[in-house]
């Protein structure tokens, strides 16, 4: 991954805007590394698509952002597979 996507997902990831403590909806599955995402989609964050989630942290830079979903682990998701709630 270049660091200009890398430098890019960061600032989108800071336009969207969530906040610790934000609810969220997670509306589908993201690609490894997609759009400069720098981290894979573990096949356990399949169940958290669909459902709303917790913004734990949101200071990991290009990694994501760590969301809680109930009775799943916390992962670190893209922002462009969330809604704010």
């Amino acid at each position: 991954m270049s660091v200009g996507s890398e430098y890019s997902y960061m600032r989108s990831q800071e336009i969207f805007g969530a906040k610790k403590g934000d609810r969220v909806y997670i509306f589908r599955k993201a690609r490894d590394h997609e759009a400069g995402w720098a981290n894979t989609w573990d096949p356990n964050m399949d169940y958290a698509v669909g459902k709303e989630g917790k913004v734990i942290s949101r200071n990991h830079g290009s990694s994501g952002i760590l969301i809680r979903v109930d009775g799943i682990f916390d992962y670190f998701y893209p922002y462009f597979v969330l809604r704010l709630k």
